[in-house]
């Protein structure tokens, strides 16, 4: 995940943990006081991309809006699996 646009700073680029759902949406978990969970807070646009280095190769990136929300221990769950 790549989270942009801090004057002065190059873009924070993290690994993240993820779950895509049905609707579309793509679920992550963060630390509530990590600094990409600051940037998302503020209206930060994030990119996100997902690479499958087996054959045969691919990739998706996504780009938008984020927002913070409290994670329940079945999303974190689903996540780790």
């Amino acid at each position: 995940m790549v989270v942009s646009r801090q004057p002065g700073r190059a873009p924070l680029a993290t690994p993240v943990w993820y779950a895509a759902d049905d609707d579309g949406s793509v679920v992550f978990v963060t630390s509530s006081r990590s600094r990409k969970a600051a940037l998302i807070a503020d209206g930060t646009p994030v990119s996100f991309v997902v690479q499958n280095e087996s054959e045969p190769q691919r990739f998706v990136t996504l780009d938008g809006e984020a927002f913070v929300a409290v994670a329940d221990d079945e999303t974190r769950r689903r996540i780790a699996r």
